[in-house]
């Protein structure tokens, strides 16, 4: 799970996987806090080495990752959250913000 004292806004994640251990990930889902409750953001099939998702745009202070379907024990190495305003509107040619990371 990711927290932060303030509210982010995000419409980008970024996933890894510790691929010496290989791909366990087959299913999983990022979930937001929205009022209290989680609500998911986007569920998708596999991780791997690197995936980035690309999103709704939404503010919040939680954000956790929730694995659906996975055969062994996830190996989860990093999990990163960003702000790409090339894909949000209104677009700013060249602005693109680090908000949370967890490693």
């Amino acid at each position: 799970m990711i927290r932060s004292q303030r509210p982010v806004t995000f419409n980008v994640a970024a996933l890894r996987e510790f691929l010496p251990l290989g791909q366990r990930v087959e299913r999983f889902a990022i979930d937001i806090d929205k009022h209290g409750a989680w609500s998911e953001w986007i569920c998708k099939s596999a991780i791997g080495a690197h995936r980035l998702i690309r999103g709704p745009e939404y503010t919040t202070r939680r954000v956790r990752l929730r694995i659906v379907e996975s055969p062994v024990c996830p190996a989860i190495s990093e999990i990163s959250l960003f702000y790409d305003a090339q894909t949000a509107e209104p677009r700013v040619p060249g602005a693109s913000q680090w908000l949370a990371h967890e490693r």
